[in-house]
């Protein structure tokens, strides 16, 4: 550096500033909570992740749709494939939580209960979430992508 050139050198930030605590956000998983499935094998086990990247729209009433595509990546049926979003509502960590549950194949269980959030190994299927207005603002989020394994 010569004469001529003087280095640029940021302002440093002052000593006595703390930001506020970062909380403590879900991490995103991506196996079953159910311990058998696991135990039998990564590949006899299901195994649902994102594909691509979330889209985030917004109207003209300000309300946001959230969209993605979810693929059953392991060897065994998800049933009740859900995406759990996690709200960041400002920096002093509040939070809040909504869910939506993918739309895949049409399964009847044991029970009689019928559902179409299953997917079959291989499979995909897609989700949106639908965030009002009046659900105010936020500063960011997170995702957790869950599900249950049935016979």
């Amino acid at each position: 550096v010569t004469e001529d050139q003087q280095e640029y050198v940021p302002e440093q930030i002052r000593e006595s500033y703390a930001p506020p605590p970062m909380p403590k956000l879900t991490v995103p998983k991506y196996t079953s909570h159910d311990v058998s499935a696991r135990e039998t094998g990564q590949k006899f086990s299901a195994n649902c992740v994102l594909t691509g990247n979330i889209a985030e729209n917004k109207d003209n009433q300000g309300n946001v749709l959230f969209k993605g595509e979810i693929k059953n990546i392991g060897g065994r049926r998800a049933d009740f494939v859900k995406v759990d979003f996690v709200f960041r509502k400002n920096w002093s960590g509040e939070t809040r939580t909504l869910t939506t549950f993918v739309k895949g194949s049409y399964n009847t269980f044991e029970s009689g209960i019928v559902s179409d959030a299953s997917l079959l190994p291989g499979a995909m299927g897609q989700f949106d979430l639908y965030v009002p207005q009046d659900f105010g603002s936020f500063i960011g989020y997170s995702y957790v992508i869950d599900w249950e394994e049935y016979q």
